[in-house]
C-alpha cells in the first residue's frame, strides 16, 4: 500500500524503466524455475506457509516479483502511446475481474455441453492455440455480457419501480 500510494512519485528515464522492467523479467523468471526444481523444500524452513494455501514465502516473493515485473512494463509501456492504448485495452478486462471469476467455470461448462451437442461425443481439436482461444475468448466474454445483462436489468427494474 506504501508503494500504491508513492508510485507515481518515481520518475526515471526511458532506458531505466527498461532495463528495471529486464531485471525484474529474468528474477521472476529464476525465482519461478528455483520454486519448480526446489518443490518448496525451502518453504519446510520458515513457520509461515507451507505451498499454495496458506501461501508460502517461495508464492509470496513470486507474487511480488510478479507485481514489480508488470509495474516496470507498465512504465515501459507507457513510453509509446500506441502500446499505451493496446495496454489500456486489455487492462480494461479488469474491471469485470468480480463476473468473470464468477462465471468462467460455468461458461467453459456450458462451452464443454455446447461442443458435445453441436460436434458428437468424440470432438477433437488438436491445436491447442485454437482451443485456448476458443476457450479464453468464452470465459472471458460471456462473463462481461452476463455483467451486463445483469446491471441493465436491474436498472430497468429499478427504472420501473421508480414510475410505479
Amino acid at each position: 500500500m506504501l508503494f500504491g500510494k508513492y508510485c507515481t512519485r518515481i520518475n526515471l528515464k526511458k532506458l531505466v524503466w527498461i532495463i528495471a522492467f529486464l531485471i525484474t523479467a529474468g528474477l521472476t523468471i529464476l525465482w519461478y524455475s528455483f520454486i519448480l526444481r526446489n518443490r518448496f523444500h525451502v518453504d519446510t524452513y520458515f513457520p509461515y506457509g507451507n505451498g499454495f494455501n496458506p501461501p508460502s514465502i517461495s508464492l509470496i516473493t513470486y507474487a511480488i516479483l510478479v507485481g514489480f515485473m508488470i509495474y516496470n512494463l507498465e512504465k515501459v509501456v507507457s513510453l509509446n502511446s500506441i502500446s499505451l492504448r493496446i495496454f489500456r485495452m486489455i487492462s480494461g478486462i479488469g474491471k469485470h475481474t468480480l463476473y468473470i471469476f464468477l462465471y468462467h467455470i460455468i461458461c467453459k461448462s456450458f462451452l464443454d455441453i455446447f461442443l458435445t451437442f453441436l460436434f458428437g461425443k468424440n470432438i477433437v481439436i488438436t491445436n491447442v492455440f485454437v482451443l485456448c482461444a476458443i476457450y479464453y475468448a468464452f470465459m472471458l466474454f460471456i462473463p462481461i455480457i452476463i455483467e451486463m445483462v445483469i446491471k441493465k436489468s436491474g436498472s430497468l427494474i429499478v427504472k420501473i419501480i421508480a414510475e410505479g
